[in-house]
């Protein structure tokens, strides 16, 4: 059963919404009734809240600017007009269900100031995701609905016409969700957020409070943060290596907060994501951008065989490292040794924080495990001879320097500049 209104109070509130968008000239107090007129809706339109707030938001702003003259003039926001048009195209369909139904997945979230966290109830699915250096910034309870947003998006994002519980610690993020709105703008924006995506797939969200005792799952995903693995490239650096070898399709290894390309593929579930691990999914007619873990190189040299993939990779001057005459083997392309240089790594949730190269050198690889153009290359490269007056080993690494590092393959010499 559900609670609709009536036809006559439908119409009414569709022309006073039009008009208002339609005067050049508006009070704060007209804007007021508006309002009122459409809070007295919410019997028999089940969203009527979220596209209430940002009138009223905009309504206590200007009273206080104005010290309380309802008789003001004032401008209506983007925002504002959005929310009109919406109550003009659908006031007349609306209605409000007297009783939900029983949910289809029930999610627990948790936010720290480093993270968040998510699970299934019943399952073992869970999720997790660092909060970037902007991010962190932000209250702890802006972190707590965004943590609800992000757990929806990747558990739901398959899901339709379902009612979904999400358990929380924070009764902030609770009554923003529940209330679908509130007075704070940024948190009413991201409530909204929430909302939208949910309406677009027919989903009816209902939060509850977990105190934070029994909120363990959760909790341990939001704090086990392993900052280890979300170094990024200098920005600038990649920028070049892009103009090299791109324009680049996919980031391989990834996250939210270190990706370079728009599309990527994370290493744990992430809603923003493409896809989780890399490996799972074929590398062939793509252009791979590849900044991986260092102990990820030897099995992502299988993959690049396995596929006939194309990929830039970068990757430290490790000779010693069995993985290295793979990748020399591979190279299809002029490659570049990366000088040390400022802020070359850093991690985007502690930008201060820099990796301290010490004895590794950073290069950019252009390879494939197409062998026609590897053989290709290597026919245009020279014979092995001499540099600066020393026998190179005929195997793969020869002398390193700032001004570039050479090496050696099938007899072949391979040189790499600096990259400017």
């Amino acid at each position: 059963m559900r609670i609709t209104l009536t036809e006559e109070k439908a119409d009414i509130i569709a022309k006073l919404c039009s008009r208002l968008i339609l005067k050049k000239e508006i009070t704060i107090s007209e804007v007021a009734k508006v309002n009122g007129k459409l809070v007295a809706t919410q019997p028999g339109e089940q969203f009527a809240p979220l596209y209430i707030k940002s009138l009223e938001i905009t309504k206590d702003i200007l009273l206080k600017c104005h010290y309380g003259n309802f008789d003001a003039k004032m401008i209506l926001s983007e925002d504002n007009i959005s929310d009109l048009n919406w109550w003009v195209n659908n006031v007349k369909s609306s209605f409000k269900p007297i009783n939900q139904k029983d949910p289809d997945v029930i999610l627990k979230t948790d936010s720290s100031s480093k993270g968040w966290g998510a699970v299934v109830q019943d399952t073992l699915l869970e999720t997790k995701g660092f909060w970037s250096y902007e991010e962190q910034k932000n209250h702890i309870n802006f972190l707590e609905l965004k943590a609800v947003v992000l757990a929806l998006k990747w558990f739901c994002s398959s899901r339709e016409k379902n009612h979904v519980q999400v358990y929380v610690d924070n009764m902030v993020a609770l009554n923003y969700i529940n209330k679908m709105g509130g007075r704070i703008l940024k948190l009413n924006t991201l409530t909204k957020e929430l909302w939208n995506w949910c309406i677009n797939r027919k989903i009816w969200v209902t939060a509850f409070y977990l105190p934070g005792v029994a909120n363990i799952e959760a909790d341990r995903l939001s704090r086990s943060i392993h900052v280890d693995i979300e170094w990024k490239l200098n920005e600038n650096v990649f920028h070049i290596i892009n103009s090299l070898f791109g324009p680049h399709d996919v980031d391989l290894f990834a996250s939210k907060i270190n990706h370079q390309l728009p599309r990527y593929y994370s290493y744990f579930p992430d809603s923003y994501a493409e896809a989780v691990d890399a490996f799972s999914v074929q590398w062939n007619n793509i252009n791979c951008y590849c900044f991986p873990p260092f102990s990820l190189i030897g099995k992502i040299m299988q993959k690049v065989d396995k596929d006939k993939a194309d990929m830039t990779l970068v990757a430290p001057l490790w000779n010693t490292q069995n993985w290295f005459p793979l990748i020399l083997h591979r190279i299809v392309a002029d490659s570049f040794m990366i000088n040390s240089q400022k802020n070359l790594l850093y991690q985007p949730q502690s930008p201060t924080i820099e990796h301290h190269i010490v004895k590794l050198k950073l290069a950019v690889f252009r390879i494939s495990g197409n062998c026609s153009k590897v053989m290709d290359y290597q026919k245009k490269l020279p014979t092995l001879l001499h540099h600066r007056g020393n026998q190179l080993p005929n195997n793969n690494i020869g002398h390193i320097a700032k001004d570039g590092c050479h090496f050696a393959v099938k007899g072949k010499s391979i040189y790499l500049k600096p990259l400017s």
